[in-house]
């Protein structure tokens, strides 16, 4: 596939770039919709460079995404045949990506500290897509008997875009508001064990609102390009 083409040229020229830079991290939490159903929430960290003037951020990091599933009997539709909870749904995709902070407006004169805008672009790989739904079977008059559907592994690449609103400073730390939308669809390897009508029957984008907290781990200096 050409975008694993374009993933791992990525990856080399960020790691290799021989020019002074700023090693930066970030971490965040965010929720929002698979499809038209609510992600309960993602965690993420990361670790990039800034680069030309610490406006431009290269980085690359993992997330881990948790879908809590609505019960059983609403999930299959019948009440008779299904009950109890299912187990929840995890992804924790990899990702590099590229962001570019533009400063907008000083909060205080002389502060140094800024209201801003960035766009973001990121590519996921997925490793292994939930697979697994475990649920309650009811027997009446029989004891109830927990059931277990299982779809073949698989693996996932999908893209995203998005920006937010930062405040403080790209050259030292800030918080930031960001929302993203993205191709990742964690119900397509269990898709195949849907029946009509469930949550798992179309194919949808994730919307994902977060917070996220950025900062200056070290300068790096090196020779010029």
């Amino acid at each position: 596939m050409k975008i694993k083409k374009y993933y791992y040229i990525f990856l080399l020229g960020l790691f290799s770039i021989n020019a002074p830079a700023q090693v930066i991290g970030f971490g965040g939490v965010g929720t929002g919709l698979q499809g038209r159903e609510w992600l309960s929430y993602e965690v993420g960290i990361a670790l990039g460079y800034n680069f030309f003037n610490n406006a431009l951020c290269g980085f690359g990091g993992i997330k881990l995404q948790k879908f809590a599933l609505v019960s059983s009997a609403n999930l299959r539709g019948s009440e008779d045949n299904y009950t109890g909870q299912t187990t929840n749904l995890w992804n924790y995709p990899l990702y590099g990506g590229l962001r570019y902070s533009l400063n907008i407006l000083e909060i205080k004169k002389g502060s140094e500290k800024y209201i801003g805008f960035f766009p973001e672009c990121r590519l996921y790989f997925s490793p292994l897509l939930p697979h697994k739904i475990i649920y309650v079977e009811n027997n009446y008059p029989e004891p109830d008997e927990v059931m277990t559907l299982e779809s073949k592994n698989m693996s996932q690449w999908a893209y995203a875009v998005g920006g937010g609103i930062y405040f403080g400073n790209r050259n030292d730390s800030y918080i930031a508001i960001k929302f993203e939308t993205s191709t990742i669809d964690m119900f397509e390897s269990i898709r195949s064990l849907s029946s009509k009508n469930d949550i798992f029957d179309s194919k949808g984008r994730q919307y994902i609102i977060s917070l996220s907290l950025y900062g200056l781990i070290c300068n790096k200096k090196s020779n010029n390009l």
